[in-house]
């Protein structure tokens, strides 16, 4: 590639990122023969301002968050301090998280081998949150039908290191209305008319796994928790534990480690938990000094 095709790259992108008010310079691609993708050099983080815009951190948020589980999951985490993070691959068939980490790729027309996205798919660990919990839609489908617990967390960022800061997601889901990534795949063409090529942006993996369309799933008002296990394991490992449940790939994460710290501000019972439930958290709770309140 000469420079001048660098030169018609940069314009190209700059064209479709003009509205967020960024810009490239030739400088920031990496143009090979061998492969069908352009990169981006790894100082460029355009795309990482984007996407941050679309998918918010929330990492000093002093709000709360909520977490809907089935009573004796609930219950382990309060009693034994921790929370669990699941591969995404845990959810094939059951939800439709697997599809919507694909569809991302589609939309933004990045191009990709499926032993890739399997790959991420088992690496890639969430855990998820909700700003919202008034909606008893979440009491029917993620506390057992108003038979578990609600727990209400502040979320405490603790890690001063921006290596340690950079290894961990606590961001909302972005919703698609279809038109959220039109700029993107209509660049997409234009780079690829122009240079039989496409873009491949830094870190597009992890903005896969905050992604959802928006018709479905904007009532959940989501914020993830997110860990890429492939990647930081070396250095996460001394915080948290990967462990094999049923089958599945589990992420077992203590409220207190060197990257985060999770508050229990307040326990929410479910209306239709047994009478023996009741009184066993009513006696954990006392004396944890945990606040409770009863969901009627």
């Amino acid at each position: 590639m000469t420079k001048n095709d660098l030169k018609k790259l940069s314009s190209i992108v700059n064209n479709h990122i003009q509205p967020f008010g960024l810009k490239t310079t030739e400088n920031d691609f990496l143009l090979t023969t061998n492969t069908n993708l352009i990169h981006l050099d790894s100082n460029c983080y355009v795309f990482d301002q984007i996407f941050n815009d679309k998918a918010p951190n929330q990492k000093k948020s002093k709000q709360s968050f909520f977490h809907f589980k089935r009573f004796n999951y609930a219950y382990d985490f309060l009693d034994k301090e921790f929370i669990t993070a699941s591969a995404l691959s845990n959810f094939s068939g059951l939800t439709d998280d697997i599809k919507e980490y694909e569809h991302f790729f589609e939309v933004t027309k990045i191009p990709y081998e499926q032993s890739y996205i399997d790959t991420q798919k088992d690496n890639l660990f969430i855990t998820c949150f909700t700003v919202d919990n008034n909606t008893d839609k979440f009491w029917q489908e993620y506390a057992d039908n108003h038979k578990g617990l609600c727990l209400e967390i502040e979320f405490q960022n603790v890690t001063s290191d921006p290596g340690l800061n950079s290894k961990y997601e606590f961001r909302d889901v972005c919703y698609d209305d279809c038109t959220t990534f039109s700029f993107y795949s209509k660049m997409q063409n234009e780079i690829h008319n122009s240079f039989q090529k496409y873009l491949l942006t830094q870190g597009i993996a992890k903005f896969g796994a905050l992604y959802k369309r928006k018709t479905n799933y904007e009532w959940e008002k989501e914020t993830r928790l997110l860990i890429n296990w492939g990647l930081y394991s070396k250095d996460l490992s001394n915080s948290f534990m990967l462990i094999n449940v049923n089958n599945k790939k589990i992420l077992k994460i203590p409220f207190k480690n060197k990257l985060f710290n999770i508050q229990i501000k307040q326990i929410t019972v479910g209306k239709n938990l047994s009478s023996s439930e009741k009184s066993k958290i009513k006696k954990f709770a006392a004396k944890k000094n945990y606040n409770l309140v009863w969901a009627y």
